[in-house]
C-alpha cells in the first residue's frame, strides 16, 4: 500500500512540474526507499572444534555487545547427545551476569548444529547482552579459545528457561551458541 500511495504522489508531482513548466518533459528516477537488510552472526561463540563437552543440566551463557541496532531473528546451538532437552534464550545484561529472560527458543533435541527462529528481538547498539542455553544432555564447550565472558548455573528445566536467574559462576570456557540478526 505504501509503494501505491508512493507512486501516486509522484506521478502528482511529475505532472505538476510538467503542468508549471509548459508541459516540457522531465525526467524523473523514482527510488525505493526500502534499503536491503544486512544479515548475519551478530554474538556469541561459533566455532567448531569439539575439544570438551559441559555436563548435564546446565544452563551456560555468553556475553556479546551489539555493534549495530539489530534484530535477532534465529538462535543457533551445538549439542552432542540428542533425547534430552535443550533450549536457548537472550538475556539482558546485569552488572555482568543474565540478568532478564528476553526470548526464549522451543525445545530442540537434535544432535549437531540447531537453528531456531525466535520472535523477531530488537537489540540496541553498544548494550550487552547474554545468549544462554540449557541441555538436559551434555554438548560442546570451546576451551581453547576463550575470549568471551561465559557463565553457568545448575538448573533443572521444568516448563522454560528461568525469567531471573541468579547464582551464576564463571565458566572456564564458552559454550557454543550465536545469534543470527539482521540490521
Amino acid at each position: 500500500m505504501k509503494k501505491v500511495i508512493y507512486v501516486l504522489v509522484c506521478l502528482f508531482i511529475l505532472a505538476l512540474v510538467s503542468f508549471s513548466s509548459g508541459c516540457t518533459s522531465k525526467t524523473v528516477t523514482i527510488v525505493d526507499p526500502t534499503p536491503t537488510p544486512v544479515c548475519g552472526i551478530i554474538g556469541g561463540n561459533s566455532l567448531d572444534d569439539d575439544n570438551s563437552y559441559f555436563s548435564n543440566g546446565l544452563l551456560l551463557a555468553v556475553s556479546f555487545t551489539a555493534a549495530t541496532n539489530e534484530t535477532v531473528t534465529t538462535l543457533s546451538s551445538k549439542f552432542a547427545v540428542n533425547g534430552g532437552i535443550t533450549a536457548m534464550g537472550v538475556y539482558t545484561n546485569n552488572a555482568g551476569v543474565p540478568g532478564t529472560l528476553m526470548v526464549e527458543t522451543s525445545q530442540t533435541t537434535a544432535i549437531g548444529w540447531n537453528s531456531v527462529t525466535i520472535t523477531p528481538l530488537s537489540i540496541t547498539s553498544g548494550t550487552a547482552y547474554w545468549l544462554a542455553v540449557y541441555g538436559s544432555n551434555t554438548g560442546p564447550l570451546d576451551t581453547t579459545t576463550i575470549t568471551i565472558s561465559s557463565k553457568y548455573m545448575t538448573y533443572s528445566y521444568s516448563t522454560g528457561l528461568p525469567v531471573s536467574p541468579t547464582g551464576w559462576s564463571d565458566a572456564s570456557g564458552a559454550v557454543k551458541i550465536y545469534a543470527i540478526g539482521c540490521h
